[in-house]
């Protein structure tokens, strides 16, 4: 299969390449040329790689706009009304608006707050298409026999507090992050920063694949983030609404923090990761390249998961993401931005293991 197409985003580093078709056998890309092929598909649009969530909550989707007249603690707190409401409201969740919005991801890393719906979400989200990365915590956290169940159910642990887990949990917690992901949540609230919950973790020798929030994080922190390989993830929209603020991502990208980008609580934000890359483009007004902010969906979202990206190019998988919009694809003066700002709205085509899967608004 042969695909023409206005612009691809080639490589790791997503150079612009206009006007120019990409070959497909076997669902690997054997061929990239700077020309349409006249026996190609004339796809148009702009080809970038398979976005990925790397931090969303999907359980509160049951209750939309759930949060609205709660702070963090009263709503997503150990006696906040979320867990309770998951449970009650218990039902397939997956429902047409939600699909199409999770179906142009590679992947999401759901932090699932009950360990039982694991592999009933795994079979619901893959059946969309994204890989399903469930990572979840024990009902009791004093118990380490649970943790290990956890292990075996799902895919990896999501730790929402770290200071809530107890030393002896925590060296258990320890030996896992060997074998499984572990995440966690980290200065997400000026408590959790003056109480050390990055180095409570780093401390016990936790891997981490990934720590989450990092609003109060402060220069050094952030360095040493960056000294240890641990991406830092984002989610704008989310700690906006409950915060008030978020983390130094400029500061973070210049000591060398992989930032990546999640959408966070389903119940109070669409899983549309392009408004939260408008967002934080918004917020810095320039000061962080809109290239930046595409890689860290684009690219930096694989790293929050562990994995290798699965950029386009000549030797790699298939997948692709085609915005189809022909105003934006042949005129734009500045593609970045203009896929930050317009990807929400443009018209949609999903390429997987060198598929066309489906094409949508």
């Amino acid at each position: 299969m042969i695909i023409n197409l206005d612009k691809i985003l080639v490589g790791e580093k997503l150079d612009v390449i206009e006007h120019a078709y990409i070959q497909i056998e076997d669902g690997v890309i054997t061929d990239i040329e700077q020309t349409w092929s006249p026996d190609g598909l004339n796809i148009g649009g702009i080809a970038l790689p398979l976005p990925v969530n790397a931090h969303v909550h999907l359980n509160d989707y049951v209750a939309p706009e759930s949060c609205i007249g709660y702070d963090l603690a009263s709503f997503v707190g150990s006696k906040g009304i979320k867990l309770p409401i998951t449970r009650l409201l218990r039902h397939k969740f997956v429902d047409n608006p939600l699909a199409r919005s999770i179906s142009i991801y590679y992947a999401l890393a759901d932090f699932q707050e009950h360990k039982d719906y694991c592999r009933e979400n795994k079979e619901l989200i893959e059946k969309n298409g994204p890989r399903y990365l469930g990572l979840s915590r024990p009902f009791n956290p004093l118990d380490t026999v649970e943790y290990d169940d956890v292990a075996r159910i799902c895919d990896g642990i999501g730790i929402s507090n770290p200071l809530r887990i107890p030393p002896y949990v925590m060296e258990e917690i320890s030996r896992l992050s060997l074998i499984c992901p572990v995440s966690a949540h980290v200065s997400e609230t000026r408590r959790m920063e003056e109480r050390g919950s990055l180095h409570y973790l780093l401390n016990y020798r936790v891997k981490l694949v990934s720590v989450v929030h990092g609003i109060f994080l402060k220069k050094w922190e952030l360095r040493q983030l960056a000294e240890e390989d641990i991406p830092l993830v984002v989610c704008p929209r989310s700690n906006l609404w409950f915060i008030g603020r978020m983390a130094d991502i400029a500061t973070a990208l210049k000591e060398g923090v992989t930032i990546a980008l999640g959408t966070d609580n389903a119940g109070c934000f669409h899983p549309d990761i392009f408004a939260e890359m408008e967002l934080l483009f918004t917020i810095y007004r320039g000061n962080i390249d809109a290239r930046e902010i595409v890689k860290m969906t684009f690219i930096n979202g694989y790293k929050a998961l562990g994995t290798s990206p699965r950029f386009i190019d000549v030797r790699q998988p298939a997948d692709m993401l085609v915005l189809r919009e022909p105003r934006l694809a042949r005129y734009s003066w500045n593609v970045y931005g203009s896929i930050i700002r317009r990807g929400s709205y443009c018209n949609k085509l999903v390429v997987r293991d060198g598929v066309i899967i489906k094409s949508f608004n």
